[in-house]
């Protein structure tokens, strides 16, 4: 986990697919 990321609009790559974090 990235310490420094947004709450919103940020793609993060989970398992090798780009990912919102919101969408969790």
């Amino acid at each position: 986990m990235a310490a420094s990321h947004s709450v919103y609009q940020h793609c993060t790559f989970f398992n090798g697919s780009p990912v919102m974090l919101f969408a969790f």
